[in-house]
């Protein structure tokens, strides 16, 4: 008896092995998680001293993008890649590095010279720690979500199925928070106009999830269904956050921390209560509820950490702000870290972390690193202010282009990075290409990406949807 094999059957089983391949994770360690990040900071240091020894270069833009790009994303490609097992080892040696360059270059300084820096205003539009902050975030998703359909990728820094810690379950997280910590509470008037216009505002989200829908549904894309459901994506979810949290950032803008632990508990209440079980169950998708419950039910859990995000960004946001001023709440960030570290792991104990169900764990999770996070980028900032300072270079030097690139057009970058990902495992099958081939297809990936709106920003262009 002869079997046919028909060229649709064959792309359909390797769907099949696709989207299994990326699903049944159980994560990684604390630790590791934390290890995996860390690079970033010591990377934006070591780049911002070395950039200002070619800012007279005839050839300065295309030579500054080179190293930023091999420095900054190159660099972590290949800790979330193919060095990964050694990225402790990583992380202490550029620890040390840091430390010892720190040290070496304060001994010349007369105590004259550091006191009076210290008292050098701080006070920006942005301040370079955020733009590290949000533009890292984008970079770290996006070499991410494309890694992760190679097997050079490390599965346990995959996405989770339903519990555990993984690096990519951090990016959804690392993603609102970045979008919350720019953003400053407003009282919303009695006609509703700053509602209406952050409507407005998230109205291409909600189209761009619509658009990303019918994409995949009418090319028959792999999808992972336990992560947002049938229908329900990313896009939705942040512009759904965004709208209903700006009502309460309007509404209460001195309570916010107050807001989101009451949601937060609230919310793990009726998890508690049986809506856990229901959303970790094989029902059946027949109703536009049970086909969704994954991204319509983790909405208030992303509510509480958006605006647990835009408390922390609002912070050290003072108008007199100082080096020393800096310094002290840099100590507060870390003494937070350390307060927030066993807090998340006690609530782990009880309530199993899970990005799926966006519970109190995952919440305590997200704001314990990005309060690490940014107070290595906030400690960065300041290392250089000083150097500079102290040795007279431009302030323009604290930021890479690169970086400054990426948060001018940000959703441009994350629409092109998501739409590369896609094109990519339409016309390659990811999971039979090797090691070497892997790699480079990431390198060429991430240099386009990076390149596009690094060209943008040269020319000074901001595109807005």
């Amino acid at each position: 008896m002869t079997a046919f094999v028909t060229e649709d059957s064959l792309a359909r089983s390797y769907r099949e092995i696709h989207e299994s391949f990326v699903a049944n994770h159980n994560g990684t360690s604390v630790w590791e998680n934390i290890f995996l990040i860390a690079p970033a900071p010591f990377a934006v240091f070591f780049l911002s001293c070395i950039s200002p020894l070619i800012r007279y270069h005839p050839f300065k833009a295309i030579l500054l993008f080179g190293l930023e790009f091999h420095y900054l994303v190159l660099s972590q490609i290949l800790c979330f890649t193919c060095i990964s097992d050694y990225v402790f080892l990583i992380v202490v040696s550029l620890l040390v590095v840091y430390v010892f360059t720190v040290y070496t270059f304060l001994r010349t300084q007369t105590k004259e010279d550091v006191v009076r820096i210290l008292e050098i205003s701080t006070v920006s539009p942005q301040r370079p720690y955020i733009t590290y902050f949000r533009s890292l975030v984008n970079i770290l998703t996006a070499i991410c979500i494309l890694a992760v359909d190679f097997r050079v990728f490390p599965r346990r820094f995959a996405k989770t199925e339903s519990f555990g810690f993984s690096l990519m379950d951090t990016g959804v997280g690392f993603f609102i928070v970045s979008n919350a910590v720019v953003v400053k509470p407003i009282e919303i008037g009695l006609e509703g106009k700053t509602f209406l216009k952050t409507l407005l505002h998230n109205i291409p989200l909600i189209m761009l999830g619509i658009v990303r829908f019918l994409t995949t549904e009418s090319l028959d894309y792999q999808k992972h269904v336990t992560e947002y459901g049938l229908h329900w994506n990313f896009f939705f979810t942040l512009a759904f956050v965004r709208i209903i949290s700006s009502v309460i950032t309007g509404l209460a803008p001195t309570k916010l921390l107050k807001w989101a632990v009451c949601i937060m508990l609230s919310y793990e209440i009726i998890l508690y209560l049986g809506a856990k079980q229901w959303i970790l169950s094989d029902l059946n998708r027949n109703t536009f509820l049970n086909a969704n419950r994954e991204g319509i039910m983790s909405i208030p859990g992303y509510i509480s950490l958006y605006l647990l995000g835009v408390h922390l960004g609002n912070q050290f946001k003072k108008p007199n702000s100082t080096v020393k001023s800096d310094i002290r709440h840099v100590f507060i960030m870390f003494r937070t870290f350390l307060f927030l570290l066993p807090l998340t792991l006690i609530s782990h104990s009880f309530f199993n972390i899970s990005r799926r169900l966006v519970n109190i764990t995952y919440i305590l999770w997200i704001i314990t690193l990005c309060t690490l996070f940014i107070a290595m980028l906030f400690s960065v900032e300041l290392t250089l202010l000083v150097i500079f300072s102290l040795t007279g270079v431009n302030r323009e030097f604290l930021t890479p282009n690169i970086l400054k690139a990426v948060n001018c057009n940000g959703l441009i970058f994350f629409l092109l990075a998501n739409l590369l990902t896609g094109t990519i495992n339409l016309f390659c099958q990811t999971l039979y290409v090797g090691e070497f081939a892997s790699m480079g297809i990431l390198y060429v990936y991430m240099f386009v990406t990076c390149g596009f709106v690094s060209v943008l920003y040269n020319n000074s262009m901001r595109l807005k949807l």
